[in-house]
């Protein structure tokens, strides 16, 4: 078995019937024991999964025009050497950027010091952030974590406005630096670096 981390959309419509799940439980072969776990973001409808499957399974998965791979593939074992890795020296990591970006992830924050295991906390922790203020049911605080990242908060709607403040205020995040002109990435990144979420695990790595 491989292993890489991957964001792909949901296919579903959320009922007993037909749940929100990753398109990944299609591409992969169960059967040969091949199987991911996944972290969702309840705004987007997207997954960021760590495959764990055949070379011939990555291939098909990597010839699927919708999932993102956001690392390189490793062995079984080597995972959390892999991690360390450099994330702009990764293949590709470029156009990767600009994929993860059409996801509404940000990625300008990123140096030429930061390791894939930086990368992937850092989406983790978005789609960590997502799920609590969906099992909040906090509805406009997910519409402002789905909005375009250069969108400013002067084209927020008034009440998702005053919710993400409210929201922020609650967690004890500081509000008083945001202007009508602060953008969407620029309030994500806030939250995320100095929201109190503490360390996440996916596939036996600590994040």
């Amino acid at each position: 078995m491989k292993v890489r981390f991957y964001v792909a959309p949901q296919q579903g419509d959320g009922t007993f019937q037909n749940p929100y799940r990753s398109i990944l439980n299609d591409l992969i072969n169960i059967s040969q024991g091949e199987w991911f776990d996944e972290i969702d973001h309840p705004a987007r409808r997207i997954s960021i999964c760590c495959v764990h499957a055949s070379d011939a399974t990555h291939a098909v998965i990597l010839a699927d025009s919708r999932p993102v791979p956001i690392s390189e593939l490793y062995e079984e074992g080597a995972v959390n050497e892999g991690l360390s890795h450099i994330f702009n020296n990764i293949t590709g990591s470029t156009a990767l950027k600009t994929k993860m970006e059409n996801h509404g992830i940000s990625t300008s924050w990123i140096t030429n010091s930061n390791t894939m295991r930086d990368v992937l906390r850092y989406l983790i922790r978005i789609f960590t952030v997502t799920q609590i203020t969906d099992g909040e049911g906090n509805t406009n605080v997910k519409e402002f974590l789905k909005a375009n990242l250069t969108t400013t908060v002067a084209q927020i709607p008034v009440g998702v406005r005053t919710s993400i403040r409210n929201w922020m205020q609650a967690k004890g995040l500081a509000i008083g630096w945001i202007t009508n002109s602060t953008t969407v990435r620029e309030i994500v990144h806030f939250i995320i670096e100095n929201l109190g979420i503490g360390k996440l695990k996916m596939s036996g790595e600590e994040f």
